[in-house]
């Protein structure tokens, strides 16, 4: 057993992260799975991946952390890829491949939210008036129905449910630029939200023009 710990140890952490990703079986959804590779792939193997295992140590975390933010990389990120690094490192630990809790006293980074500034209505329609049809028709899902960016991008006739409530079901990924689940939620959630006589009107009148495909999105 000890020899088995030893051997595990020698490991780098690359080696150990590829081992650890495909046990990871309930990490089914194509964005969390995608947020974790990227961590891996883009920071946490090239600054840790040639490290063994068993010379991971706070201080080495720690140093980890003040390069991803001397490189630029935003908090938000920083929390994300801290949280995928612990979550490799303490399953390590917990298989004996450490003598001592690699990310015990180490913080995880900061995070405040940018105060969120919210346009006007004068905004909004000088905004209306130099976009284009697409981003026109976005622009007032967003502003009528409270939408975030993917999930206006993902506007279907059949989303209206009744003559005021539209039905938001999945959003279009900013990757793969396809078809996808809600954030925050399971494939196959939605919510309803309250479908303004404007907004209706403003998806009528871009139907008319260029019509929508047989699966009820807006023709491109």
């Amino acid at each position: 057993m000890a020899a088995a710990r030893r051997e595990l140890g020698q490991l780098t952490v690359e080696e150990y992260s590829r081992q650890w990703r495909p046990r990871q079986r309930r990490m089914t959804d194509y964005s969390t799975g995608e947020h974790v590779d990227s961590s891996i792939n883009v920071h946490i193997v090239p600054r840790l991946g040639a490290r063994k295992l068993n010379s991971v140590t706070p201080m080495v975390v720690e140093r980890f952390l003040d390069a991803m933010e001397s490189d630029g990389v935003g908090r938000g990120n920083q929390v994300n890829i801290f949280r995928v690094l612990k979550t490799i490192l303490r399953d390590a630990y917990a298989k004996g491949a450490m003598a001592d809790d690699p990310v015990k006293g180490v913080q995880e980074p900061e995070y405040v939210r940018e105060e969120v500034a919210i346009p006007s209505l004068a905004y909004v329609t000088k905004a209306l008036l130099v976009a284009d049809e697409e981003l026109a028709l976005e622009v007032v899902m967003m502003a009528g129905c409270g939408l975030r960016n993917g999930e206006a991008r993902a506007v279907n006739v059949h989303n209206m449910v009744a003559q005021d409530v539209y039905r938001v079901r999945e959003q279009i990924h900013s990757d793969t630029l396809r078809p996808a689940k809600l954030k925050h939620r399971k494939a196959g959630e939605f919510r309803e939200v309250p479908l303004p006589r404007s907004v209706r009107e403003a998806m009528a009148r871009y139907g008319e023009k260029h019509g929508t495909t047989k699966d009820g999105y807006r023709a491109p």
